[in-house]
């Protein structure tokens, strides 16, 4: 089991297990400059409020169930493909993780273009 994506009835080939979002979202908080830990949601006490960065739309979202409209996939996609970019490449698991966000990033890009949302399932 773990997080999977929809966008329509296609099912994305961006996945990861649960505990791998979660670390996906780490990767990705770090180079933004965001401490999660520091976060609501993730043992911490300072409100998402205080984060003015459009990935905090997808840092504070559930890993199991909801949605993305296409509006915060406009948002998001360019500030994810950013620090997408900025990922160290030093270990196989980064490798996954550059290759389930772009596919991600992607995903997001053709949910506004068709104005449907992005489904974590």
């Amino acid at each position: 089991m773990g997080l999977n994506f929809r966008v329509g009835n296609r099912c994305s080939e961006a996945q990861w297990s649960y505990s791998g979002f979660r670390e996906f979202r780490n990767k990705i908080a770090k180079v933004a400059g965001i401490n999660l830990e520091d976060m609501l949601g993730f043992h911490g006490c300072k409100g998402w409020s205080s984060v003015e960065d459009d990935i905090a739309l997808l840092l504070n979202h559930s890993d199991c169930d909801g949605i993305l409209t296409p509006e915060q996939c406009k948002k998001i996609n360019p500030r994810l493909s950013e620090l997408l970019n900025k990922l160290p490449e030093d270990s196989h698991w980064i490798d996954h993780d550059k290759r389930c966000g772009k596919i991600l990033a992607e995903d997001m890009k053709e949910c506004v273009e068709k104005n449907i949302d992005l489904v974590f399932s």
